[in-house]
Order: C-alpha cells, then structure tokens, then sequence
C-alpha cells in the first residue's frame, strides 16, 4: 500500500500558541507513514477578518488558501 500524501494547513491560532503540537502532530504522522508537505506560499485562511465583519478581505485570503490548496493531491490536515 502506498504512503498517503497530505498538506499541512498550519492555523494561525496554533502556529502563535501551540507550536509544539504542530511539531507533534507531523511527527506522529510520519510515523504512520504519512508524508507531510507545507505549502510555503500559504497565509492566513480568512476566518479571523471574516468573523470580525471584514468581509473583502477575507474573501481575498480565502481566495489565496484556495490557490494554494486547491490542486492538492491527497488530504488537507489541521491541527483545529
């Protein structure tokens, strides 16, 4: 059976406060022999403006995660 494929959507939530369970989460993956990637071009999804009533820009950064996400081959993982 071949390893699965998967990107890594890194929150921005975990990515300022819970850093070490993102390290966690990838090992722990690997270890089940999942490969992990992350995307480098990826930004904030959005949510955080869209739930403030900032609308257009969240639809910008919505726009930009769909890009960069949208041809992946495999899962997207989170760690929300």
């Amino acid at each position: 059976m071949a390893a699965a494929n998967v990107q890594l959507f890194i929150t921005c939530l975990a990515e300022q406060f819970f850093p070490n369970v993102l390290k966690g989460m990838v090992r722990l993956l690997e270890q089940l022999g999942v490969r992990v990637a992350f995307p480098r071009e990826q930004t904030c999804c959005g949510q955080p403006f869209f739930n403030s009533g900032y609308r257009a820009q969240a639809r910008e950064m919505a726009i930009k995660w769909l890009d960069v996400f949208g041809g992946t081959d495999g899962g997207i993982v989170s760690p929300s």
